[in-house]
């Protein structure tokens, strides 16, 4: 199989981020061919190396990528509502919430420089986030919601700025059953401008 038919694979089920493994499986040869076949286009351009067994097209955004480096995982905070379009400034990290691993990975894609920050999780925590289509491929992202939620659970990766924006933006309503400690961190010049939903 030639790379052009290897990419029209990946776009027919709209995968931009794929891994080691998936590229044995569409090329159907051995592992070591794949890694070969991978790193021949990385070196072409054609490829971009994530990290370590992950890869991506050059078309994906960094929403597509950041939440497709582990499974499962979704972008929150500060960086979903920049997604919604509830602030209006990108933040200078994008976190993305999973149950795997805590790290810092520096994504270099034709789109731009991104710096993305994985943050560990127990499981019980991974709700309130939906696949959403997302350039040629899909992206997890957090409802503005959770995206708030997340960022009053886990301070200190989210400007407290951004909560604020978002929260006078009027477009979220906090639900205690994902916002339980709203009360507690929200500060009261704030929240006359913030909807609790029983």
């Amino acid at each position: 199989m030639n790379y052009e038919d290897f990419v029209k694979v990946l776009g027919a089920s709209r995968t931009q981020v794929f891994s080691l493994d998936d590229a044995q499986r569409i090329l159907n040869c051995k592992r070591a061919y794949a890694s070969l076949f991978v790193s021949r286009n990385i070196k072409k351009g054609k490829l971009i190396l994530i990290k370590k067994g992950t890869y991506a097209m050059p078309s994906s955004g960094y929403a597509e990528v950041a939440t497709n480096i582990v499974k499962p995982s979704y972008m929150s905070m500060a960086a979903a509502l920049y997604y919604r379009a509830l602030v209006d400034q990108m933040p200078n990290e994008i976190i993305v919430i999973n149950p795997i691993m805590s790290r810092k990975i520096m994504l270099k894609i034709p789109e731009g420089t991104y710096a993305i920050r994985m943050v560990k999780v127990k499981p019980e925590r991974m709700f309130g986030f939906a696949r959403e289509e997302s350039g040629k491929g899909f992206a997890y992202i957090a409802s503005p919601e959770k995206a708030v939620a997340d960022a009053l659970h886990m301070p200190g990766y989210c400007p407290e700025s951004y909560i604020d924006d978002a929260l006078i933006s009027g477009k979220i309503r906090v639900h205690k059953t994902c916002c339980s400690s709203f009360r507690v961190h929200a500060r009261p010049r704030r929240r006359e401008n913030v909807q609790v939903k029983e």
